[in-house]
């Protein structure tokens, strides 16, 4: 293709006769005239070269602009056979040829036999999460967007469906892993566990960065998210009902933020951190009657938990373990069957503002000695049945806290 066509290429001068639709003319007669600008003898697209009018119809002649992978590309999904696909599969097939885009999938129940294998660039946007249902029948499957460690897969968004009935032991319903750029929002989850043991659930995530998980409501699975060796994920303002483990349970996963869910009736921990998962903010989730921890964190370190709500845990509402340098600050804990708040072998940790109301044992336990150098100051602990604060840490600091 030319130059575009600009005074400077046409060269045009004070007083010259040639008018401009002239020059255009015989810029575009130059064009289908030159046979290196349309392939070879060979080629359907060599007679091209002749052409009375300068004209490029889709895929003839690669040029960046009109590429497939720089175009939005659509297909419809349809169950019940009203759209061009009736399979989801079919239609992510059809988009990835053409370098992604996105699928549409009307209301309906589509029911899989075999896993959903996802690729680059593609959308999966339901019309209303209600209503576009992926029912899994209790096969072993689940939607899958997998790369490789030297390649990651990425750009990849689920949006507006429901999940349902994975009996996947391994990963979740939805298993991203090697993929970066990714979210899932506003769809709904049920019933995604494995049966024969506590396994499976609805968003398994490993080996991935930016991944955003958000708006989202999960009831009656194993959890919402579980996530390992994980940099920069963000899961926001969810509801997680009556999962049979830990809401959201990450390990190996720095600089992520899990803010502003409701977590209910957990068969675990509402939130747990372990095993490496380091600069994780827990801000301002609603926890409500974990059976165990509200709040965990083991063997993780420079977390802050700010301004959460924690209610009616089966043990401590806040447990800090084995997890230095935490910034525990301005949460409000209560009616925990253990501790309140407890540190254990915790050093340097900060436990400033919090409101820890009506537990079983302590407000607030520094549990051990190995807790070195904490602050424990400002703190409101009211009517705690074993008492307010309990320190058998070395060298902690406690002021102004209120009993």
């Amino acid at each position: 293709m030319p130059d575009p066509i600009t005074w400077y290429t046409l060269g045009r001068v004070t007083g010259d006769p040639e008018r401009i639709m002239e020059a255009i003319d015989a810029k575009l007669l130059s064009h289908n005239e030159d046979p290196s600008a349309h392939g070879q003898t060979a080629e359907a697209v060599y007679a091209h070269r002749n052409d009375p009018t300068f004209d490029h119809p889709q895929y003839t002649i690669y040029n960046i602009k009109m590429a497939p992978s720089t175009r939005t590309v659509k297909a419809f999904c349809d169950a019940g056979g009203a759209a061009e696909f009736e399979k989801i599969q079919d239609a992510i097939n059809y988009v990835n040829q053409t370098g992604g885009g996105t699928i549409h999938i009307k209301p309906g129940t589509y029911t899989q036999t075999k896993n959903i294998t996802l690729y680059n660039n593609i959308d999966l946007i339901g019309e209303d999460r209600t209503d576009c249902i992926i029912d899994f029948d209790d096969k072993q499957n689940s939607i899958n967007m997998v790369g490789l460690f030297a390649n990651h897969k990425r750009d990849m968004h689920i949006k507006n469906l429901k999940v349902q009935n994975s009996n996947e032991g391994t990963t979740g319903a939805i298993y991203f892993s090697y993929a970066d750029d990714c979210s899932v929002e506003d769809c709904e989850f049920s019933q995604n566990y494995y049966s024969e043991e506590a396994a499976g659930g609805d968003i398994y995530i490993s080996n991935c960065k930016r991944i955003h998980v958000q708006r989202n409501v999960s009831n009656g699975s194993e959890y919402l998210v579980y996530g390992s060796n994980l940099d920069h994920l963000r899961v926001e303002a969810n509801y997680i009902g009556t999962v049979r483990s830990s809401g959201v349970d990450l390990t190996l996963a720095i600089n992520s933020i899990v803010s502003g869910n409701t977590i209910v009736s957990s068969g675990g921990d509402g939130i747990t951190l372990s095993s490496g998962a380091n600069e994780i903010s827990v801000t301002n989730n609603h926890i409500l009657d974990p059976a165990g921890y509200g709040i965990y964190a083991h063997q993780s370190e420079y977390g802050t938990i700010v301004g959460n709500n924690v209610s009616g845990s089966g043990n401590h509402g806040i447990y800090i373990s084995a997890s230095p340098y935490y910034t525990v600050v301005g949460n409000s804990v209560n009616g925990a069957v253990g501790d309140g708040i407890r540190l254990y072998s915790c050093d340097l940790t900060t436990v400033t503002g919090n409101v820890s109301m009506s537990n079983r044992d302590y407000g607030v336990n520094v549990f051990d000695e190995d807790c070195y150098g904490c602050v424990i100051v400002g703190n409101t602990l009211h009517d705690n049945s074993v008492g307010a604060l309990n320190d058998d840490g070395y060298w902690t600091d406690v002021g102004h806290n209120t009993s």
